[in-house]
């Protein structure tokens, strides 16, 4: 009886040791997966290696498919600890798994009195386990998993094991659109010792308690490099085990699939981890920062499964991938380039306008921000600006109770000049220079509008310009309210050339409006792929055939490219199912989308 009081403690040690918390009670609750531990032993809701039935077994359905995977941590005075695991799928959705682990002490030497000649004994804990895990589509894509376990328990002069059991679940959500692409959401519950194994060694029997386990994590593709997809994720788990709830998190950067960063903290612990990936291995190295449980865990995992099943490339395949990859990255340069360039001429114009606002010339400031507007929508300070210089004259041109009456005939002309009344605004401003001549702005655009009222041919122009764009756009708008998105944002498209090439006086306003019915019908495209992607074996929709817009689809393609090139990949599909909508018959962008799928 005292040997196996003496080694149990032992081993009660070891198990504490290992994870730093005197709370592990059996060598069962100290998790296998260096990935894992690097992220302050976070594994109830993401598949990292094929070690992770032991924290749910529902994980080993996964898209790594099958494997092996090797563990071994170096402990203290000859202990260590290890583990193998293989995972296989099968079809429809189902995998089978097993696994061994297995927790060794040193030698412990044992005496009745300090006189004694020692007695040497070791203590070695295994188990083995079975586990199989199904994906239920009809279950709202749930998977469930289960693991049958027998531990068995060498005290060296007593022996025993028992058989018991966990089980688990996990489900994948799309997440929000982050960083342009498209967020995944893993969660995962499961128990550990559901069904608990009792094992007699002695006389006593030991019955190993109920471990529940709760996590959560979201992975966001993230851009570091052109044509590079990177990925950071953040994990959260719950434990609960003998009435006490600890929690654990951890953070994990990969890049580019390859190299593999991690940090996490737990019970006031904090760890740090790293993994590296050459097409079918993956390395993983996990460290805790106590100095009492300090010890190098260090994990490798082969995927067999993928190796064998990936498809061999044909040349003219490679080829093709090749010439797609140079494609994009042309694309991005370019629009690099022309990004760069468009900023250079919106910084100078943005700058002389901004400085006329800061010394009150808004009558320049206002023609300064309505060319970047018109040149350059994508510019939304400009916008800011032009709106907040025509709220601020029209609040003054209409306030009555003010006495600075230069201000007020200056903000009065201001309106009238652009509300295309050029002989009253030059009226309000002379009275404007009686109270200021030294206002040498004023004088410019009272000759602008003299020049203006004698220029007959210039209004017609301008009011023929406004009948134009107004006409476009209220087909545009009938266009939408009949569904005919391809048409809307043609049309619409024409407005604002019109806009921007012969200004009047609500040039802004329509350019504003047309972009607005633009951003729908665009909403609207995206919109109605999804469907037609989910209806795709049902009858033909009841909407009008679009449009064909070539140079449109071609546009799109372009910044489809440009996504893809900067790894937001939710943003090229988009861009790309928008091509098709405008001209189905563009081959590249429908390669492109199958590319992406696959």
């Amino acid at each position: 009886m005292k040997t196996f009081l003496s080694a149990a403690i032992t081993i009660l040690l070891l198990s504490a040791s290992c994870h730093g918390s005197g709370s592990r009670t059996t060598f069962l609750t100290h998790g296998p997966s260096a990935a894992a531990f690097g992220r302050g032993e976070t594994g109830a809701a993401v598949f990292d290696d094929h070690a992770a039935a032991h924290y749910n077994p529902a994980l080993i359905v996964n898209p790594e498919s099958g494997g092996f995977y090797l563990a071994h941590f170096f402990l203290f005075d000859d202990s260590n600890y290890s583990c193998l695991a293989l995972t296989q799928p099968l079809k429809n959705k189902t995998a089978l798994g097993f696994s061994v682990v297995n927790l060794r002490s040193g030698t412990v030497e044992l005496r009745e009195t300090i006189t004694d000649s020692p007695d040497i004994v070791r203590t070695d804990s295994r188990a083995f386990a079975l586990s199989a895990a199904h994906t239920f589509r009809q279950f709202f894509g749930i998977t469930a998993g289960a693991t049958l376990r027998y531990v068995h328990l060498d005290m060296s002069r007593q022996a025993g094991g028992g058989i018991g059991m966990d089980m688990g679940g996990a489900r994948r959500f799309t997440g929000p659109v982050i960083f342009g692409n498209k967020s995944t959401i893993d969660t995962g519950i499961s128990a550990q010792n559901v069904l608990p194994p009792q094992i007699t060694l002695s006389q006593d029997a030991e019955t190993y308690s109920t471990v529940y386990r709760a996590g959560a994590a979201i992975s966001i593709p993230a851009m570091l490099r052109a044509l590079s997809y990177d990925t950071a994720a953040f994990f959260t788990d719950l434990k609960l085990e003998d009435s006490s709830l600890a929690y654990f998190c951890g953070i994990q950067y990969d890049f580019s699939g390859r190299y593999i960063l991690r940090a996490g903290t737990y019970k006031g612990h904090y760890t740090l981890g790293a993994g590296y990936r050459y097409r079918d291995i993956k390395i993983d190295y996990a460290f805790d920062l106590a100095g009492y449980a300090d010890f190098h865990r260090l994990g490798l995992a082969y995927y067999w499964s993928k190796a064998a099943q990936r498809p061999a490339i044909s040349k003219k395949k490679a080829r093709e991938n090749n010439q797609f990859m140079k494609e994009a990255r042309l694309a991005f340069i370019e629009s690099e380039k022309q990004r760069k360039l468009r900023n250079g001429e919106i910084n100078t114009l943005f700058k002389k306008a901004k400085s006329d606002y800061n010394r009150k010339r808004y009558l320049k400031a206002t023609d300064g921000f309505e060319h970047i507007i018109l040149t350059y929508p994508e510019c939304k300070s400009a916008r800011e600006y032009y709106a907040k210089i025509t709220m601020a004259m029209e609040a003054l041109a209409q306030d009555n109770t003010t006495s600075n009456y230069e201000e007020l005939s200056y903000a009065k002309g201001y309106v009238h000049y652009y509300g295309k009344n050029a002989g009253d605004a030059i009226n309000e401003w002379e009275k404007a220079l009686q109270f200021n001549p030294k206002r040498d702005e004023l004088n410019e655009y009272i000759a602008i509008s003299k020049e203006y009222i004698k220029d007959m041919e210039r209004q017609a122009k301008e009011k023929e310009a406004q009948r134009k764009a107004e006409e476009a756009f209220a087909l545009g708008a009938a266009e939408f309210d009949n569904k005919n998105w391809v048409g809307c944002i043609k049309k619409m498209e024409n407005v604002q050339e019109i806009c921007k090439s012969e200004p009047f006086a609500s040039s802004i306003e329509q350019t504003n409006k047309a972009e607005e019915y633009i951003n729908m019908s665009v909403e609207q495209l995206s919109k109605t792929v999804e469907r037609k992607q989910r209806r795709a074996a049902a009858a033909a929709e009841k909407e009008p055939d679009p449009e064909t817009d070539t140079e449109g689809a071609e546009k799109k393609y372009k910044e489809g490219l440009v996504f893809y090139a900067q790894g937001k990949l939710f943003d090229a599909t988009r861009s790309w199912e928008i091509a098709l909508r405008l001209n189905p018959n563009h081959e590249k962008a429908r390669k492109a989308l199958d590319r992406v799928k696959k």
